[in-house]
């Protein structure tokens, strides 16, 4: 007799939208927000002397950008992570047997990584500051016929590729699977 196999994973997936798709809906383009917070905020930074660039929440506060250049942000921001979290759960509900989105979460807002000394500060700063990437973490049941030994993997990538026409770059960070009384 046949028996089914759940497989359950938690995937974490970074989504980079395409520029001119996200400027046609949201009015701003995420390239050009980034560019400008990057020159504005580099510049605020070297006559501070800070050794640091600060994570966009705390740029109004520190006096390194207008808020309304940050509102913008924002408004890009959010239809990002809305487009991020609506078409990844339509996209994966036909090929899960369950999809939860556990979270959906801009890595424009995180703290930048480069350094005020790094050679290439400012490009790296423009694109970190870009509202055009989602971080995707999800929980996925799938039942298979067959037992997968790193099922997880598979899970994810096969997430990654059904999600190819939502965005333009999609990147399996993370997948680990979950026993039935996990998550």
């Amino acid at each position: 007799m046949a028996s089914l196999h759940v497989h359950r994973a938690r995937i974490a997936l970074l989504l980079r939208f395409d520029d001119a798709a996200v400027t046609a809906m949201a009015r701003y383009s995420p390239r050009l927000l980034g560019e400008t917070l990057a020159e504005a905020v580099a510049r605020g930074v070297a006559e501070r002397g800070l050794g640091y660039f600060p994570p966009l929440p705390r740029l109004v506060e520190l006096g390194l950008a207008e808020p309304d250049l940050l509102a913008a942000v924002d408004d890009v921001t959010a239809f990002v992570l809305q487009a991020a979290r609506n078409g990844g759960r339509q996209r994966l509900a036909a090929l899960f047997s369950s999809v939860r989105v556990e979270r959906v979460t801009s890595p424009a807002h995180t703290m930048p990584p480069m350094r005020p000394a790094d050679p290439r500060a400012v490009e790296a700063l423009a694109h970190h500051y870009a509202p055009d990437r989602a971080r995707l973490e999800l929980v996925v049941t799938s039942l298979e016929r067959n037992a997968y030994e790193g099922a997880e993997r598979w899970l994810g990538r096969r997430a990654a590729r059904a999600l190819a026409g939502l965005a333009r770059d999609i990147r399996l960070l993370d997948a680990a699977p979950l026993e039935a009384g996990d998550g």
